[in-house]
């Protein structure tokens, strides 16, 4: 990719009953979230519930690869590791291009469904989402993308019925980083 996109590879190398686990998660922290908000966006949710501290344990892989990466981050009082599930299929979907209001971006995919035998739904990214000039990829199960907070990204469509869950967290930090040594 030409933009400061750094994607990871299996990287929680989460195992298939703690991956049911963590779906189990998302899926009641959504339900929690649409009967305190029936108006509340159906495919994007905070995960409230982490009843095997799964979750918490991701996240702080996620600060542990920043800091490789970046070097020591010196976190803004309001950094929060709070996860949030991006769940979608050929019902639930519907997003625009965005940005976070943070440092370092990050998704992880915890589920990628397969759909004529090929991963679907891809994401894409873009500096300028006037251009039309989007970077596509496609991602597979336990890949983690790592980006700017102020990069637009978007995630596509998914043509069928079994969910794409994908985890966003964010790092607030004062930290400099030097996005171009990753482009």
């Amino acid at each position: 990719m030409k933009l400061p996109v750094i994607i990871l590879h299996d990287f929680a190398k989460i195992g298939e009953s703690d991956k049911k686990l963590m779906i189990d998660d998302v899926f009641q922290s959504r339900r929690q979230h649409l009967i305190r908000d029936s108006n509340a966006y159906t495919s994007n949710n905070p995960v409230e519930i982490d009843q095997t501290g799964l979750f918490s344990i991701l996240y702080a892989k996620f600060t542990e690869k920043a800091e490789e990466l970046f070097g020591k981050l010196n976190y803004e009082p309001d950094n929060s590791d709070r996860c949030w599930a991006f769940c979608t299929n050929n019902e639930y979907w519907a997003f625009n291009p965005h940005i976070h209001e943070c440092t370092i971006n990050s998704v992880y995919y915890l589920n990628v469904p397969k759909h004529n035998g090929h991963e679907c739904g891809p994401i894409m990214f873009t500096d300028d989402p006037e251009s039309g000039k989007w970077e596509f990829y496609q991602p597979r199960n336990d890949d983690l993308i790592i980006f700017p907070g102020d990069l637009y990204h978007d995630p596509n469509f998914v043509p069928t019925d079994e969910w794409r869950i994908s985890i966003n967290m964010e790092i607030r930090c004062r930290n400099n980083i030097k996005w171009s040594a990753y482009k």
